[in-house]
């Protein structure tokens, strides 16, 4: 059986399994410190990775919340890690410590490639996968692969603009961008802007629960700003499929809100056609994070 260790670097936690295909073996978590600087950051992973190095398997994959210089396996701009984690050869580092083929991407394509593999776009071609939590990250399949464009920075669906006059800023710094206003922190964002306090999504969607007027608000601008954001995708790439996952769909009611919404915004009856689904699979990030050593994924790419 072929094994993968396969770490999720995420922005609140780090998991770490291992994968085949699309089975985890053995899964734990790990808190992600956002503190770190590069050489405490180098430790923790290297802890994490020691736990799973004796199991016989084949190779490190790694899912990072932020860009990924694919060509040259370098940690590029992340909103969550400090400056020193930036630009760091981590393909380079882990293949020298471990003697293992190593393959990074962007956690929003180890998303799209494991639902387009194993999950609820198997029976599709073109598939594009959103995961909606903290932030919002995504990636384009075109004929099973990923698409990854000049320089890897493809489905950076987070920082389009979707409402110009909006002060809310993104974590790039700009305002008005898709993630501020349709994530889990833009959420946050939104409901401290109109009522001046800051709760948690969980006690947003506890208070929806309650049938409070200010919480049901909230999670129905969320799908508004959604559904204008996932019409505009897929107007403009016209998929077969849009796949939706993320800890802020556990927000159940979300979904099906976001699904009306985006079909309302599309423009043309045709579009209409365009599936839309949950994702399928538990853990995509590192069922993703392992596909990425597969050759025949190592894909659609322009210099």
């Amino acid at each position: 059986m072929r094994k993968i260790l396969a770490i999720d670097i995420g922005a609140t936690k780090i998991r770490a399994g291992l994968v085949s295909k699309n089975k985890i073996l053995i899964l734990e978590n790990f808190k992600t410190d956002l503190k770190a600087n590069k050489q405490k950051f180098l430790n923790d992973l290297n802890t994490i990775a020691k736990k799973f190095i004796s199991k016989e398997i084949k190779g490190i994959g790694i899912s990072w919340a932020g860009q990924v210089n694919w060509f040259k396996g370098t940690t590029d701009a992340s909103p969550f890690f400090k400056k020193g984690i930036k630009n760091f050869p981590l393909k380079k580092y882990l293949e020298k410590k471990y003697n293992l083929p190593v393959a990074i991407d962007n956690d929003g394509h180890c998303f799209a490639l494991a639902e387009a593999i194993y999950g609820a776009g198997k029976k599709y071609q073109n598939i594009i996968g959103v995961a909606i939590g903290t932030d919002l990250g995504g990636g384009i399949i075109i004929n099973k692969k990923i698409y990854r464009g000049f320089q890897n920075i493809t489905a950076e669906f987070s920082h389009f603009t979707i409402d110009k006059s909006s002060k809310i800023r993104c974590s790039c710094g700009k305002t008005g961008h898709f993630a501020s206003l349709a994530s889990g922190s833009g959420m946050i964002k939104l409901y401290k802007e109109k009522y001046n306090k800051k709760i948690s999504t969980q006690q947003i969607y506890q208070d929806y629960k309650n049938k409070d007027k200010k919480a049901i608000a909230i999670i129905q601008e969320i799908a508004e700003n959604l559904g204008i954001g996932f019409a505009g995708i897929i107007t403009i790439l016209n998929p077969d499929i849009l796949i939706l996952g993320g800890g802020l769909l556990k927000i159940k009611p979300l979904f099906n809100l976001t699904k009306k919404q985006t079909i309302k915004n599309l423009p043309f009856t045709k579009l209409k056609k365009v599936k839309i689904s949950k994702a399928k699979l538990n853990y995509p990030h590192l069922v993703g994070a392992g596909l990425l050593l597969k050759s025949n994924n190592v894909i659609a790419r322009s210099k």
